[in-house]
């Protein structure tokens, strides 16, 4: 029996064997739909981080995180192996890019009540 590996709760396969298997891509060609719609939504949130406008807006932001981690979590105990690795890894980047981005906006809102009050518009 293989040995378990404890990062991707999956079993190992050295680089050989993954080759002799079809390689990595025949082996993302066979994650689910809804583990790429997953990394899809990951990816539009961090895109969308960087647009001004769009970073803004809650009502866009807020709903592909929700969706995003909910695909992504759901997948995390229904998958093995490679997918399960890439799941969990989405699944997290997502979470902490989230806390960042959160962060950000929260400084950016400190800044400006800083400056109203110095300004005089708020007491």
């Amino acid at each position: 029996m293989a040995e378990k590996d404890s990062f991707s709760n999956g079993y190992n396969e050295s680089l050989d064997d993954q080759y002799k298997s079809g390689g990595i891509i025949a082996r993302l060609k066979e994650f689910s739909p809804i583990t790429w719609i997953g990394i899809i939504l990951t990816a539009l949130f961090i895109i969308f981080s960087f647009i001004p406008p769009l970073n803004y807006r809650w009502h866009i932001m807020l709903p592909i995180f929700i969706i995003g981690a909910y695909l992504l979590y759901t997948q995390k105990n229904k998958v093995v192996s490679l997918e399960k690795a890439v799941v969990t890894t989405f699944f997290w980047v997502l979470i902490a890019y989230f806390l960042l981005r959160d962060g950000m906006l929260s400084n950016e809102i400190a800044k400006l009540t800083n400056i109203l009050k110095q300004v005089g518009a708020l007491k």
